[in-house]
């Protein structure tokens, strides 16, 4: 049970994150072409085309995706092609931002407004922290868990707090989690995406391609971590 709900509340938080990205486009007059839960890649094997979505369904225009590759999400536009800088810093920044507002806010009902600033600032402190020990090396990268590991460490936080407090915990750290990791300039996260189109605006059209290149470059490098982490954690099922 504890597990299954750790699960709805991922998808919830994926979910408001693009979500955040798809409404504020479409509140700056571009049309959504696709959300999904998940990271949607399509390859080509022995000439056939192959693709990680498994589940397609289109409503009122847009098509709503949900990808075996579940450690994120995606949503893409329509003529986004020449979109000035400010406009897409505000589609990439908005996705964090819900983050960030549906962590504070779940610690402001609970603690109150003032309370709630010094969790917040504590969360993000620790986040940074962690991602510090990896960059460093202190955390070797072999210690990082897929889906798997992932689940079962959740699982055993919340149970150790009583009530509904670890979760609440767990919803406000991985919300903080999200906000905190998808603002680094990395190209394939919403901080290298503002970085990237910073670029394509300073330097001109002569920058659109290679920034695509090394923005798909990036995106391929996190889906093959993720992928690496995932077999781990198959390996030790087996």
């Amino acid at each position: 049970m504890t597990g299954t709900l750790i699960l709805l509340m991922l998808i919830a938080m994926t979910f408001g994150h693009e979500l955040a990205h798809a409404l504020t486009a479409k509140l700056l007059g571009y049309k959504i072409k696709y959300i999904c839960l998940g990271i949607p890649l399509k390859f080509v094997i022995f000439g056939k085309s192959v693709s990680t979505v498994i589940f397609d369904k289109k409503w009122r225009g847009v098509s709503y995706q949900i990808s075996w590759l579940f450690m994120g999400g995606a949503v893409d536009f329509y003529d986004m092609e020449n979109i000035p800088f400010w406009k897409n810093a505000l589609i990439c920044l908005a996705g964090p931002i819900s983050n960030a507002l549906m962590a504070f806010l779940a610690i402001m009902i609970v603690a109150g407004p003032t309370l709630a600033v010094s969790v917040f600032s504590m969360l993000t402190d620790t986040i940074l922290k962690g991602l510090g020990f990896i960059a460093e090396g202190t955390v070797p990268l072999t210690q990082i868990g897929g889906p798997v590991m992932f689940m079962t460490a959740s699982t055993s936080f919340v149970n150790s707090f009583p009530g509904n407090l670890g979760y609440l915990i767990v919803w406000s750290l991985f919300n903080v989690g999200l906000f905190v990791t998808n603002l680094i300039p990395f190209p394939a996260l919403d901080g290298g995406q503002v970085m990237t189109s910073l670029v394509v605006a300073i330097v001109g059209e002569k920058a659109k391609k290679p920034v695509k290149v090394i923005t798909y470059c990036s995106l391929y490098i996190l889906c093959g971590l993720m992928l690496i982490v995932m077999a781990k954690d198959l390996l030790l099922l087996m």
